[in-house]
């Protein structure tokens, strides 16, 4: 791997890797909430004025939670981008590894 020093980094660079790990959280927190509705536990959602419970509500929860997840992640990219840039400022950067293209 190879070891790169971030001083800044761009807006949409940003906001896709937020999106690209809240989407992962919330992949697994639904598939969580899938499985324990699948053994009969205690997982409810409520849509609208429709409150479900089980399996049912374990489906749901397989869908939403992503989408819930990754509007979070635009949220939180939106607010995070300039303290995270003036941050980095401060510090001078941090140094990341990874394997780049």
């Amino acid at each position: 791997m190879e070891v790169k020093h971030l001083t800044k980094i761009g807006f949409f660079s940003l906001l896709k890797f937020v999106v690209s790990v809240t989407l992962m959280v919330g992949i697994i927190c639904g598939l969580i909430a899938f499985i324990i509705g699948l053994f009969g536990g205690p997982i409810t959602a409520n849509v609208g004025i429709t409150h479900l419970q089980g399996i049912a509500a374990g489906t749901v929860d397989l869908i939403l939670y992503p989408i819930v997840f990754i509007l979070i992640g635009i949220v939180y990219s939106l607010a995070a981008y300039f303290p995270l840039n003036l941050f980095l400022k401060i510090i001078k950067g941090v140094k990341i590894s990874g394997d780049w293209v």
